[in-house]
């Protein structure tokens, strides 16, 4: 929510992940800003998992 209001966006238009879970079969893509871990849970083990 904090780089929703850092960058002048609404914070309503956040939402949570059982809210949208539903959409993601139907979409062509997805844009993950923020904490690879908690997208590719295998950066947290594999160090070259993660392109840094």
């Amino acid at each position: 929510m904090y780089v929703l209001a850092e960058a002048g966006l609404p914070c309503d238009i956040e939402q949570a992940m059982n809210e949208v879970n539903h959409n993601f079969p139907n979409a062509d893509l997805v844009l993950v800003i923020g904490a690879n871990y908690t997208v590719n849970s295998a950066a947290e083990k594999e160090s070259n998992s993660s392109p840094e």
